[in-house]
C-alpha cells in the first residue's frame, strides 16, 4: 500500500453516490469544467448526488476527499468494502466515511486536527490538495521540501511546474470546489509519474524534519507503445516513453485527437471503449466577423504565408477563397457577422486549419413524442438555413417557438443536424428611424448595411431574416421609418438575426363589476375595468355589436370578461377577448402553474404563457377581493394546487395556438413568488418533533422581515434538509404550507442571481468578507486587501440578517453593524435599476488563526541547525542568516565558554562541544523576480530558471526583461522562448541575481538620420509607461523638429516647435511594445501674416485671422470674414484678390464666384458675417516672413 503525505483535503461526495455522464447530470448547465467532471465521473472518482446533480460549486469536505483518494486508490468496489475502526472520536465508526477515513489515515493521506478529532466537514485549499496529487504522481513529501515551515511555497513551485493548476482561475489558495478539484485530478491524470533512486534520510532539528541525501526524481518510462494511451511524450535522452498518472491507474482510459461535427480538432476521451466525451481545443484565433486574410496573417504573428490545409462551413469541407493566410490580403476574407471562425495554426508545419459556423434563426414546426425507442424530437423551419435540417431530438421547444441554432454538414445523408439550440429571445422594441444598404443580400458584412431602433444602430448577422407585423417574410426597407415599431433579436455575437414588426398596442382589461345589474344596451355606468397596470377604473361603457359580455355580477363570483376598449366621448366600447372563460367547478385543483416556467395547464388544456403574457388575479380573502396584475411568467406567482383556482378567462395569440397574451385568474390564494420573502437555518442534528401533524423542524427564521420560526417538513430534501447531519442556510421562495402551517416545498435560491451582488462564476451566490460601512457603501468580497473589495450603496431599507457559526440563529441586524471581517460568507441581493443592497446575509465563520512565520521567507530552505556536534549556518548572499550562539539557545542549550573556535555549551546538566560549518561551506546566492526570491543556488552553481520560465511564470508582458548581478548596473534583454537559455550566465556564479519583467526597448534605428540629435536616454523602460526624448542642444528660433519612431510594428511621428527663442525640445512616446527611433528632422517656420481691407468705393470691409506659421513649402489656411453692400450697379460686380492665393470657397454668398486668387460679387449684394477661406502656399525657397496684402477692386 502507497504512503502518501498526511494533508487536509476537500474533494467532494455524498453519502448516497451516483455515476452519471456530465450531459444526464440535472444541473450540468451549472458545470464550467467539464470536460474534468466527465472524465473524472467515468472513472467512478468524482460523481453526482442522489438527486442527478454533480453540485459543481460546492466545496469540499474532509471526509468526502477521503472517500474520493480510496476510490482512486483501490476503485470503488474495494473502497465500499473498508470498514470503519473509530479511528477518530468524531467519526464514529458507524458513519458513512469511516471506512474511508481510516484507511486514508492508516495510509498517511490525511492527518487528524488535534485532540483525536478529524474535523470531518472541514475544507480544504487547492495548495493542499496539489500537495497530495502530487505525492500520488510520485514525488516524495519530504524529499521535494513539501514538509515544515517552507511546505507551502515549495509545494506551489511543483505545482506550476507539473501544470496542475492549469486551465484553473484562482490561486493555489483558494478553497476547493467540486468541479476545480476534478480538474485538478484530470491535469494529475495527464502528469508523468516520477520516481527516485535514493529519498535520502531526514533528521529533526527543532521539531523540523529535514531531508539530506535525496536524489532528483527522474521520470518512470517503458518502451511500450501501445501502453502510451494518453501521451506518446519521448525523453530526449533515451527515447523511451514517460508513465502517465492515468496510464499507471487505468489502462482503459484513451486520450485522442479528433474532429467535432464542424470539423475543430478536438480531445476525445473513452474509458473501458465507451466514448465520454470531445472537447474542442483551444483556437488560436477567434473572430465573429468578417475578418481579411491579412488580419490573421498578423495576428497569429506570421513572418511568411501559411497554407490553410482544412477548412470548414458549417462541418462542409469548402475550398477557402485563397490557397494560403498571406501578408497584405485584404481582399479574401473568413467569414461573417454572426458567424464564429476560429483558425488554429500548426507553427511546426506552418498550416492552418479554419471552421466557420453560422448562427441560424427557425421556428418549431412540429413536435414529435417520443415513442419506442425514438425519442422526442422537434422539426425546425429554417427561416435561413444551410440546408435540408434533420430532426431534432431534444425536450425543449413547443411548437411555434422562435430560436436559434446552428447545424453540422452529415456527409452520409447530406443533409444537416443540429448541434445547439435555444429560444431567440428578443433584445429590444423600438421605433425604426433609419435603415441603410438596401442590397441587404450578401453584403451584410458591410458596414454601410445597417439600422437604427430609437437611437441604437444595429449590424446584421449573415443569417439574418426580416418579417412585418404579420410574421410575412419582407426586409427592413419596406417599413416606414419613424413611424414602425420593430422587435429586434440579436444573435450571441451582437447582431440582428431576426427582426419583426410590431401589432399595434391593444387596450387589454378585465371586466370585474358591471353593478347590480347586467342591462348593457347602448351605455352601461358603474363598469369596472381591472387594467394592465394594475389599477380599476370605473367608467361608462357599451359593448361593441357583437360582443357578449358573461357572467353576471362578476365582482360576487370572482370570473372576469377580457374585452379590448376604445374610448370615444367619454364612453368605453368593450370588445370581448377571450378565447374560453368559465367558473372551476370543472377546474378546482386541475390547475397548475409554477412562477418562472412557461406551462400554465387549465383543466385538460396547456397553455403557455410568455415574457410578455398579462396576468389578471383576483384572489378572495373572506368577503374581501385582491386584484393583482403581473407581466410574464417571471413575475406571476406559483398557483396553489392544493387549493387550485374557481374562475378563469384566457385570450391567447392570433398566430400561435394555445400562447396566452391576457388571462385572468379568480383564486382563493397563490404560492410564493420569485422574491425571497423567508430565510431560514438549520443546525446540525436539529431536533425532529414528530406527531399526527408529520415530522418537521421547526427552525429559526427570518419572514418579511421579522424574526420568527418556521415548520419545515424534515424530509424534504431541497438544500440537503433531509440530512440532518447537515447545516443549512435557505433563502426561499416560492413557499408552499400545508394546513397544519407546516413547509411542505419551496424553490432554494441562495445560489442564484437572485443575490446578484455576490454571485460569482466561481463562488455560487455568496463572496467572503465584509468591509464596515461608512455613509454612503457597505463592502464585500473583503479577503484582507480593501483596494480588491466591492463597494454598494445602500439606504434605510437595506436589510441586514446575521447567521450564527453554528447554524442555531438568524436574527435582525443593521448596516451599522457590520464590522471588517475577511472570512464570513456574505449573501446579497440588490436593486438591478438603482444598485442599491436590499437583502445582505452575514453567516458568520469562525476565524482562522496562522502559525507565527520564520524570520526569512518562506521560499528559503536554508535554515540554521544542528547536525551532530557540528552546528550549520547556511550563508545567503554574503550574510549569515544566524549565530551559534542563537542556533544553541533555540535548541535549548546554554553557551558556557569559548575555546579556540570550539563552543561549550550545557544541556540538561551535559556539557557538549560544538563547531560551526568550515567557511566557504553552506553558501547560496538568491535569484530575485520582481522582488521575490525564486531559487536559492548554491555555491559554484547556476540558477536552474530558463529565459523561457521567466515569461511563462512570472508575468511575462512587454518584450523583455532587466537584469543585474550584485550591485551592478541593470541591463536590458529579450525574452526567449528557449527552454535551454538559462537565465544566470555561467560568468556570474556565487553573485546575488536580480530581474524585473515586463520592460520594452528603446532604441535608435542603425543607421538612422537625426538632423536634430537626442540627448542620451535609458535604452529600456516599463511596458504601459512613457518615456520621455529631449533634443540633446537648443533648436534655433521658429523651428520645427520631427521625431520619426515606430512603437512594436506601428510606425507613428510627433512634430514640436520653438517659439521665438531657441529651445530644448521634448517628445513624450506611450511605451506599449518596443520603441524604435527612425529619424529626427528639423526645419524653420517662418511667420505668414494676411493683412485684410476696407474701402469705401467697393461698400466692403474684410479681415483676416492669423498670423500663420509655416515651413517653407507649407501650405496654410486663412479665413476671411466679408461684411457690407457690394458697390456697384445692377449687372456690376467687382473682385477681391491677393497675389499667390487660391480662394477655397464662395462663403455661400448669393451669386459668388471664385477662381484661382479672384473672388468675384455681384453687385448690390448684402454681405453680413460671410466667412470664407484661401490657402497660400510658402514658398520652397522662403527665408523671411511672408506677407499676403488683400485688395478690393472697384465695380465694373
Amino acid at each position: 500500500m502507497k504512503k502518501l503525505l498526511a494533508l487536509v483535503l476537500a474533494l467532494v461526495m455524498s453519502m448516497s453516490l451516483v455515476t452519471i455522464s456530465n450531459a444526464a447530470f440535472k444541473d450540468a448547465d451549472k458545470i464550467d469544467y467539464k470536460e474534468a467532471v466527465d472524465v473524472m465521473n467515468a472513472v467512478g472518482v468524482f460523481v453526482g448526488d442522489e438527486k442527478g446533480n454533480f453540485n459543481a460549486k460546492e466545496n469540499l469536505t474532509r471526509e468526502q476527499a477521503a472517500k474520493i483518494i480510496a476510490y482512486l486508490e483501490l476503485g470503488s468496489k474495494a473502497a465500499d468494502a473498508l470498514v470503519g475502526s473509530g479511528t477518530f472520536a468524531d467519526v464514529a465508526a458507524s458513519r458513512w466515511s469511516a471506512g474511508f477515513v481510516g484507511y486514508c489515515a492508516q495510509a498517511g493521506v490525511v492527518a487528524g486536527v488535534g485532540d483525536g478529532k478529524f474535523d470531518p466537514a472541514g475544507q480544504l485549499t487547492a495548495l493542499q490538495f496539489g500537495k497530495m496529487l502530487l505525492v500520488e504522481i510520485g514525488y516524495d513529501a519530504k524529499a521535494a521540501g513539501m514538509v515544515g515551515t517552507d511546505w507551502a511555497i515549495n509545494t506551489s513551485k511543483l505545482i506550476a511546474t507539473t501544470g496542475l493548476m492549469n486551465g484553473i482561475d484562482g490561486s493555489v489558495n483558494q478553497v476547493l470546489s467540486r468541479e476545480k478539484a476534478a480538474q485538478m485530478t484530470l491535469n494529475a491524470l495527464k502528469t508523468p509519474t516520477v520516481e527516485y533512486a535514493t529519498k535520502g534520510s531526514n533528521i529533526t532539528v527543532n521539531g523540523a524534519e529535514i531531508n539530506f541525501g535525496a536524489s532528483t526524481p527522474t521520470y518512470v518510462t517503458n518502451t511500450i507503445a501501445k501502453e502510451q494511451t494518453i501521451s506518446k511524450d519521448k525523453l530526449t535522452n533515451s527515447g523511451e516513453y514517460t508513465i502517465e498518472l492515468g496510464e499507471k491507474l487505468y489502462k482503459k482510459l484513451v486520450l485522442s485527437d479528433t474532429t467535432d461535427a464542424f470539423g475543430r480538432p478536438t480531445r476525445t476521451w473513452t474509458f473501458e471503449n465507451k466514448k465520454v466525451g470531445e472537447y474542442v481545443k483551444d483556437a488560436d484565433l477567434e473572430y465573429t466577423a468578417g475578418t481579411d486574410y491579412e488580419v490573421v496573417y498578423a495576428d497569429l504573428g506570421l513572418t511568411k504565408s501559411a497554407k490553410i490545409t482544412e477548412y470548414y462551413v458549417d462541418g462542409k469541407t469548402t475550398t477557402p477563397a485563397a490557397a494560403s493566410v498571406t501578408k497584405n490580403d485584404d481582399d479574401h476574407k473568413f467569414g461573417a457577422n454572426g458567424v464564429l471562425t476560429q483558425v488554429w495554426y500548426d507553427d511546426d508545419n506552418n498550416t492552418v486549419i479554419v471552421t466557420e459556423i453560422n448562427t441560424y434563426v427557425g421556428k418549431i414546426s412540429a413536435v414529435t413524442k417520443a415513442s419506442g425507442s425514438d425519442e422526442r424530437s422537434v422539426t425546425i423551419n429554417g427561416l435561413t438555413k444551410p440546408g435540408t435540417l434533420n430532426k431534432y431530438e431534444t425536450e425543449s421547444f413547443e411548437k411555434s417557438d422562435l430560436i436559434s441554432y446552428t447545424a453540422a454538414y452529415d456527409k452520409a445523408t447530406g443533409r444537416y443536424d443540429v448541434q445547439s439550440a435555444a429560444i431567440l429571445e428578443k433584445s429590444t422594441t423600438g421605433l425604426l428611424t433609419k435603415w441603410n444598404g438596401k442590397a441587404i443580400v450578401g453584403t451584410v458584412g458591410n458596414s454601410a448595411n445597417n439600422f437604427t431602433v430609437d437611437s441604437e444602430t444595429y449590424k446584421y448577422s449573415a443569417n439574418f431574416y426580416v418579417v412585418d407585423e404579420n410574421g410575412a417574410a419582407s426586409q427592413i426597407y419596406n417599413f416606414d421609418v419613424n413611424k414602425a415599431d420593430v422587435d429586434v433579436y440579436l444573435d450571441a455575437y451582437g447582431y440582428a438575426l431576426y427582426i419583426a414588426g410590431v401589432e399595434g398596442t391593444k387596450n387589454y382589461a378585465t371586466v370585474i363589476g358591471v353593478g347590480s345589474t347586467n342591462p348593457y344596451g347602448d351605455r352601461t355606468t358603474g363598469v369596472t375595468l381591472l387594467l394592465p397596470d394594475g389599477t380599476q377604473k370605473a367608467v361608462t361603457a357599451k359593448l361593441k355589436t357583437g360582443s357578449t359580455l358573461t357572467g353576471g355580477n362578476l365582482v360576487n363570483n370572482y370570473i372576469g370578461d377580457i374585452v379590448t376598449y376604445v374610448e370615444k366621448n367619454g364612453v368605453y366600447e368593450l370588445t370581448v377577448q377571450d378565447n374560453y372563460d368559465t367558473t372551476a367547478a370543472s377546474i378546482g385543483t386541475n390547475a397548475t402553474f409554477t412562477n418562472g416556467k412557461s406551462e400554465l395547464k387549465l383543466g385538460s388544456t396547456k397553455y403557455y404563457a410568455t415574457s410578455e403574457t398579462i396576468f389578471m388575479v383576483a384572489t378572495k380573502d373572506g368577503s374581501d377581493v385582491a386584484y393583482n396584475v403581473y407581466t410574464g411568467y417571471a413575475n406571476m406567482p406559483s398557483i396553489d394546487t392544493t387549493k387550485g383556482i374557481t374562475g378563469f378567462a384566457v385570450k391567447t395569440s392570433n398566430d400561435y395556438t394555445n400562447q396566452v397574451e391576457v388571462v385572468y385568474i379568480s383564486a382563493i390564494n397563490l404560492a410564493g413568488i420569485s422574491d425571497v420573502d423567508t430565510y431560514f437555518v438549520k443546525k446540525a442534528n436539529a431536533d425532529i418533533i414528530t406527531d399526527s401533524t408529520g415530522s418537521y423542524y421547526v427552525l429559526p427564521a427570518i419572514v418579511d422581515g421579522e424574526e420568527t420560526t418556521v415548520k419545515v417538513d424534515a424530509t424534504i430534501t431541497t438544500a440537503g434538509l433531509n440530512n440532518n447531519a447537515n447545516e443549512v442556510f435557505v433563502a426561499a421562495n416560492n413557499v408552499i404550507k400545508d394546513k397544519n402551517d407546516i413547509i411542505t416545498s419551496f424553490t432554494d435560491v441562495k445560489n442564484s442571481n437572485t443575490f446578484s451582488a455576490t454571485k460569482t462564476a466561481s463562488n455560487s451566490g455568496y463572496q467572503t468578507g465584509t468591509v464596515a460601512a461608512n455613509r454612503v457603501v457597505l463592502g464585500l468580497n473583503y479577503t484582507g486587501n480593501k483596494n480588491t473589495a466591492t463597494f454598494w450603496a445602500y439606504n434605510d431599507k437595506t436589510n441586514v440578517y446575521v447567521v450564527d457559526e453554528k447554524y442555531k440563529t438568524i436574527t435582525v441586524s443593521a448596516v451599522a453593524s457590520v464590522a471588517d471581517d475577511t472570512n464570513d460568507m456574505v449573501y446579497a441581493s440588490a436593486d438591478t435599476n438603482t444598485k442599491v443592497l436590499k437583502d445582505v446575509i452575514i453567516i458568520e465563520v469562525p476565524q482562522s488563526t496562522t502559525p507565527e512565520s520564520g524570520k526569512f521567507d518562506p521560499a528559503n530552505p536554508q535554515k540554521a541547525y544542528i547536525d551532530g556536534y557540528t552546528v550549520v549556518i547556511p550563508t545567503v548572499d554574503g550574510v549569515k542568516v544566524d549565530n551559534i550562539a542563537n542556533v544553541l539557545a533555540n535548541n535549548g542549550y546554554t553557551v558556557t565558554g569559548l575555546m579556540s573556535g570550539t563552543v561549550m555549551a550545557n544541556k540538561n546538566g551535559v556539557t557538549y562541544f560544538f563547531t560551526e560549518n568550515a567557511a566557504g561551506t553552506y553558501e547560496f546566492w538568491t535569484i530575485k523576480v520582481n522582488g521575490t526570491v525564486v531559487e536559492y543556488v548554491a555555491k559554484d552553481g547556476v540558477s536552474k530558471l530558463s529565459n523561457k520560465d521567466l515569461y511563462d511564470k512570472y508575468n511575462g508582458n512587454g518584450t523583455g526583461f532587466i537584469w543585474k548581478s550584485g550591485s551592478n548596473a541593470f541591463a536590458y534583454a529579450p525574452y526567449q522562448n528557449d527552454a535551454t537559455a538559462l537565465l544566470m550566465p555561467a560568468s556570474y556564479k556565487n553573485t546575488a541575481m536580480v530581474y524585473e519583467t515586463g520592460y520594452v526597448a528603446v532604441s535608435k534605428k542603425a543607421g538612422a538620420t537625426f538632423n536634430a540629435d537626442l540627448a542620451d536616454f535609458a535604452n529600456y523602460v516599463k511596458v504601459g509607461s512613457e518615456v520621455t526624448l529631449t533634443t540633446k542642444d537648443a533648436v534655433a528660433a521658429n523651428s520645427t523638429v520631427t521625431l520619426n519612431y515606430t512603437v512594436g510594428s506601428k510606425a507613428d511621428k510627433q512634430d514640436k516647435s520653438t517659439g521665438k527663442d531657441a529651445a530644448k525640445l521634448s517628445f513624450t512616446i506611450k511605451a506599449d511594445a518596443d520603441v524604435v527611433l527612425t529619424g529626427t528632422t528639423a526645419s524653420t517656420v517662418y511667420k505668414v501674416t494676411a493683412n485684410g481691407v476696407s474701402t469705401a468705393t467697393s461698400g466692403l470691409t474684410a479681415t483676416v485671422d492669423g498670423p500663420k506659421m509655416a515651413k517653407p513649402g507649407e501650405t496654410v489656411t486663412f479665413t476671411v470674414t466679408l461684411n457690407g453692400t457690394v458697390a456697384g450697379t445692377s449687372g456690376q460686380s467687382l473682385k477681391v484678390s491677393a497675389s499667390d492665393i487660391t480662394w477655397l470657397d464662395t462663403g455661400a454668398i448669393t451669386g459668388a464666384t471664385r477662381s484661382g486668387n479672384e473672388l468675384t460679387l455681384q453687385s448690390g449684394t448684402v454681405v453680413a458675417n460671410a466667412t470664407l477661406q484661401f490657402s497660400y502656399t510658402l514658398s520652397s525657397s522662403a527665408t523671411v516672413d511672408a506677407t499676403i496684402d488683400l485688395s478690393i477692386g472697384t465695380p465694373s
